[in-house]
């Protein structure tokens, strides 16, 4: 083999080498470019899922909201009756606004307080009992008072 003829087998086998390197980067950067794309793919996955959660948390903080703007409207009602005893000794609630009405006051079921609801109390004839359409009848006094007024009531301590 002469001089020119090894000097091709170089070149060739330099050609190989080089071909064989950069095929060889190129499968590891596709690799690196593969590795890249998965741990991405997982980022955004990450991404979206604490969007999601943040979400989440925001409706139920907002429905939390509610909630406690409900339960303070609801207390601030249940805050205009005060509980009384009748004549009788049962015990009701009296709205405060309507205690010293001269239509009468407006009473409310102690049974229904305790529900944190509300429900009016009906007078029945000659004011003997009210009626809670829940609960029936309530005792409320003991004798039949002239027409007038409905009773007194002493306020509980």
């Amino acid at each position: 083999m002469g001089i020119a003829e090894a000097i091709a087998a170089v070149r060739t086998a330099w050609g190989a080498a080089e071909s064989a390197l950069e095929a060889r980067d190129t499968i590891k950067l596709n690799e690196v470019k593969i590795t890249m794309s998965n741990q991405l793919l997982e980022l955004y996955t990450a991404a979206f899922a604490l969007a999601e959660a943040k979400e989440a948390y925001a409706s139920h903080a907002r429905d939390l909201e509610n909630e406690i703007i409900e339960l303070r409207k609801k207390a601030d009602k249940l805050g205009q009756y005060e509980r009384v005893r009748t004549p009788v000794g049962t015990i009701v609630f009296v709205e405060t606004a309507s205690k010293n009405d001269p239509n009468g006051s407006v009473y409310a079921c102690a049974l229904c307080m305790d529900e944190s609801k509300i429900s009016t109390l009906q007078p029945a004839p000659n004011n003997i009992y009210l009626t809670c359409a829940r609960h029936g009848k309530i005792g409320f006094n003991q004798h039949p008072w002239p027409s007038g007024g409905v009773g007194v009531l002493a306020r509980m301590e």
